[in-house]
């Protein structure tokens, strides 16, 4: 059985990381829909300018290590 200590910050790093990773499924769903807009024209850069964006995240975040995504 795991200590009562370690479940809650594993859970606590968990939700961190479930609230990370959904910023950049937000960045996916906005991605789609700006194609989906754009007739399917230019669908290179829209996708590389959301890649910019999932990186300036992981980047500002520190892959979200900032924001608790982490078991230290």
């Amino acid at each position: 059985m795991m200590p009562e200590r370690v479940r809650r910050r594993f859970t606590r790093m968990l939700a961190n990381l479930v609230a990370h990773e959904n910023k950049h499924g937000r960045h996916a769903i906005l991605a789609g829909r700006e194609i989906e807009k754009a007739g399917c024209r230019n669908a290179r850069r829209i996708i590389r300018k959301y890649n910019a964006a999932d990186a300036t995240l992981d980047r500002r975040t520190r892959h979200d290590r900032r924001d608790g995504v982490t078991l230290d």
